[in-house]
């Protein structure tokens, strides 16, 4: 944000609460929740993995999958759907457009916006990260080939015009970088952090900081690992 807090999009999965928050901390405390999300004046359970761009004239997008968590699973499966939606504030928000449906899966997209006023998306598949691209933010199509294994990706647009897709993996965060607006890839380096649902954010000192959901270990006496 504009001060010293970082605010982070997550969501809870209490029963009766499962939906998209919001929770913001300060340097060196812990995320507090502030608010639920409000999607066309509903909260809605079954809109996740939100991914939010702050745009330069102080407005919100959100980017988000909509599965079927609190209402029945058709059968079959149908395609998933994504979505994007805009707000003032950064709470309420208005759908925009559905920008994708996919066959087969897909979920936890990531945007951004590039120098030239167009945008990249990427999503996590099941067998690889795919790439989209759209001139106006609303209607995207897919870039092929891409180097991406599967994981679950971060976007993220450095002021010197570089852009990095940050694919957390099996035990692995493998970064990959562009120099031209995210038509060609090399991979720039790996971690062995394990995590998932990677956001970067940038600090006010020219700094970068990565935020990463992990898991405790089934024997620690925390919840349970992930499947």
């Amino acid at each position: 944000l504009s001060d010293t807090r970082d605010r982070v999009y997550y969501i809870n999965a209490n029963p009766g609460q499962h939906g998209i928050f919001a929770a913001e901390r300060e340097d060196g405390d812990l995320f507090e929740p502030i608010s639920c999300v409000h999607i066309d004046g509903d909260f809605n359970g079954n809109a996740v993995d939100p991914d939010i761009v702050r745009l330069a004239d102080g407005s919100w997008k959100l980017f988000y999958y909509e599965g079927w968590f609190v209402t029945p699973p058709p059968q079959p499966e149908e395609p998933h759907p994504f979505y994007v939606a805009t707000s003032d504030d950064g709470f309420d928000f208005q759908v925009e457009a559905k920008i994708l449906s996919i066959d087969g899966g897909g979920t936890d997209p990531t945007g951004v916006q590039l120098a030239d006023g167009s945008w990249l998306l990427a999503i996590a598949y099941p067998s690889n990260v795919r790439l989209f691209r759209s001139d106006d933010g609303t209607t995207f199509t897919e870039q092929t080939p891409v180097p991406f294994s599967d994981g679950i990706p971060e976007l993220a647009v450095f002021p010197d015009g570089k852009v990095r897709l940050y694919n957390a993996e099996m035990g692995t965060l493998r970064v990959y970088s562009s120099d031209d607006d995210g038509q060609s890839w090399v991979v720039e380096g790996e971690a062995g952090v394990g995590g998932a649902d990677p956001s970067l954010v940038h600090l006010a000192d020219g700094r970068s900081r990565l935020y990463l959901k992990q898991f405790p270990p089934p024997d620690s006496g925390g919840p349970p690992q992930a499947p």
